[in-house]
Formats: C-alpha cells, structure tokens, sequence
C-alpha cells in the first residue's frame, strides 16, 4: 500500500485535555482550524455506550482531528448548561 506523502511528513498528536478527555490531532490537520464541520458518533450510530466522540472535518471533508470526551466529564457540560438554563429562567 503506497503511503501519501502529506501524511508521512507530519504525525499524529495527542492532547490531553481532561481527565477523560483526549483530542487526536491526526497528520491532516491544518494547525488552526477554521470553518470545520463536526461530526458526532451519536449522528452516525444514533445511542451507543461509551464516550461522546466528537469528528472535525475541515472544508474540504477531510477528517483533521477526533475529540474524545469520557462520560463524566460529558456528564459536568451537560450539568454546566443545566445550571446555565436554571439560572437564565430565573432572571
């Protein structure tokens, strides 16, 4: 299988950015990402178990990075803008 050039000159990065939760910035990846579309898993498969994994394609629909976001952390967001609608309602 004959490898592109564009992805053997850059490498995967991983970057931890919780304690569940990873970004895998693949070789495609632009450095600044601007106007991507994003992608759930739950929009591909509908309900699974698991992390909420989230696809970023940038403008061309090339795949660029995958986030990873373990359910407790997913878990404090949804809390987070809970609290946020609470709060709103009550003003």
């Amino acid at each position: 299988m004959k490898k592109d050039a564009a992805v053997t000159t850059k490498k995967f990065e991983l970057q931890i950015t919780g304690p569940t939760t990873a970004y895998l910035k693949l070789p495609t990846h632009p450095g600044v990402l601007r106007n991507a579309k994003n992608v759930t898993l739950v929009d591909l498969m509908g309900a699974y178990k698991g992390p909420y994994v989230v696809f970023d394609f940038d403008t061309d629909g090339v795949l660029v990075g995958i986030e990873i976001v373990g359910d407790d952390e997913n878990d404090s967001e949804e809390e987070a803008d809970d609290d946020l609608d609470d709060s709103s309602a009550s003003s």
